[in-house]
């Protein structure tokens, strides 16, 4: 989810560093993720005072996205460029939830996929994840089953957020695993919510 108050969460964790290309780029590039940014929100509607909302296509589905606060100030430009390549923001949401799973103790990534395991008929068990009965072993393997569903950039706080929301199984469920990044690349929480 975008906003709110966090539900059950992991603490603060790793910086994502500007050294894998997680939040900077190459200078040659900057000029680029501008005109893309200004393409981005070009395409968004107004939703209410200070909020932009739209959908975008990504891997053959649509991906809810929302920007609360002036994109332009602040960390607006920096964080909505993370927004221009879904597919890498998708890969480190995975892997903060991984090792979210991996640091020990309880577990939001597990709950998650505990409960859907529990709820999840066969036929929607075998929809989503086919024959591969990995996914309740292996944490990677459950993860790429969750789709990028939803992306929001939080500025109008006092703790500018960008969120990824991913969903198991599309419309089979209601719940997401929700990740936050702050302005400096630092995993601020992950949660479950509806």
């Amino acid at each position: 989810g975008r906003g709110g108050a966090p539900g059950r969460g992991w603490p603060p964790g790793p910086r994502l560093g500007r050294s894998e290309g997680s939040w900077g780029g190459r200078a040659g590039a900057r000029g680029a993720m501008k005109g893309e940014v200004r393409a981005l929100l070009a395409g968004l509607e107004p939703e209410g005072e200070g909020e932009l909302g739209g959908h975008v296509q990504h891997a053959g589905q649509l991906v809810s996205v929302h920007v609360e606060g002036d994109p332009h100030a602040g960390p607006g430009p920096a964080l909505l460029a993370r927004l221009v390549d879904l597919e890498a923001l998708g890969a480190e949401a995975r892997a903060a939830l991984a090792a979210e799973h991996g640091a020990g103790g309880e577990s939001v990534v597990e709950l998650y996929r505990a409960h859907h395991a529990g709820e999840l008929e066969p036929d929607e068990i075998e929809a989503c994840f086919g024959g591969d009965d990995a996914w309740r072993t292996e944490i990677a393997v459950f993860l790429e089953h969750c789709a990028l569903t939803g992306v929001a950039v939080l500025l109008a706080g006092d703790e500018p957020s960008l969120m990824v929301d991913l969903q198991l199984g599309g419309e089979m469920t209601d719940q997401v695993l929700c990740v936050a990044w702050g302005p400096d690349g630092r995993v601020l929480h992950v949660d479950m919510e509806s």
